[in-house]
């Protein structure tokens, strides 16, 4: 239950975040990446939908920084570049 008290707390000064933010009418932000919390900006790669389904269906999407991303996928020993993303 602590546990999940920090997560709400987390996601309640988030939001409390993005919405004191000035937001300029022509930029986009993509805000934090699931893996390092920090922002991201719009590049030729970034950001990275990061999505996950449940075997009953139900399903997530994050944004993330390719290079994070990148750097979390594992490089198993017996099949090297196994998961070596394509695009970035």
């Amino acid at each position: 239950m602590r546990n999940g008290l920090r997560w709400r707390e987390f996601i309640t000064a988030l939001g409390k975040r993005w919405r004191r933010d000035d937001h300029d009418e022509d930029s986009v932000k993509f805000g934090p990446c699931c893996f390092c919390g920090c922002d991201i900006e719009s590049t030729g790669v970034d950001p990275c939908r990061v999505t996950v389904e449940t075997e009953a269906g139900k399903w997530q999407v994050w944004s993330c920084h390719a290079r994070c991303f990148k750097a979390r996928l594992t490089d198993p020993p017996e099949a090297p570049g196994l998961f070596e993303p394509s695009h970035f």
